[in-house]
C-alpha cells in the first residue's frame, strides 16, 4: 500500500511539473513587464511572445506605406517565418494559438499589407 501511495505521488508530481512546463508562456506573462512603445531596442529585448502592444504601436506609428523589406528586417530583426512575398513575427501566445504580425510585399519588396493575425 505504501508503494502504491508513493507511486501515485510521483506520477501526480510529474503531471503537475509537466503542466507547469507546458503552460509556462501563458502563466509567466502574468509576472513579466514588457514595454508597449515600439523601439528597435525594446522589440529585440522583449520576449517574442510579449510584443503584442509594441506590434500595435509599430503599425500605428512606425510603419509607412511602401516600406522596403530590408528596412523592416533592420527594425524588427529576423522574422519567425518567411514565405515568398511575406514575413511573419510572432508577438503573443494565447490559450489556443499564437498572434502574429504579418507583412505582405509587392514584387519590388515593398509592404502592401500589414496586420495582426491569429495563427
Amino acid at each position: 500500500m505504501v508503494i502504491l501511495r508513493r507511486l501515485i505521488a510521483v506520477v501526480f508530481a510529474g503531471f503537475v511539473g509537466l503542466m507547469l512546463y507546458v503552460t509556462f508562456p501563458a502563466w509567466s506573462s502574468l509576472f513579466a513587464s514588457t514595454p508597449t512603445a515600439f523601439t528597435p531596442d525594446n522589440w529585440l529585448g522583449a520576449h517574442k511572445y510579449r510584443r503584442d502592444a509594441m506590434a500595435v504601436d509599430f503599425l500605428d506609428r512606425h510603419l509607412y506605406t511602401g516600406m522596403h523589406r530590408e528596412a523592416l528586417i533592420e527594425l524588427l530583426g529576423k522574422p519567425d517565418h518567411q514565405a515568398p512575398g511575406m514575413l511573419v513575427y510572432f508577438v503573443a501566445i494565447t490559450a489556443a494559438d499564437y498572434m502574429a504580425l504579418a507583412f505582405e510585399f509587392d514584387g519590388e519588396g515593398r509592404v502592401t499589407k500589414a496586420y495582426l493575425k491569429q495563427t
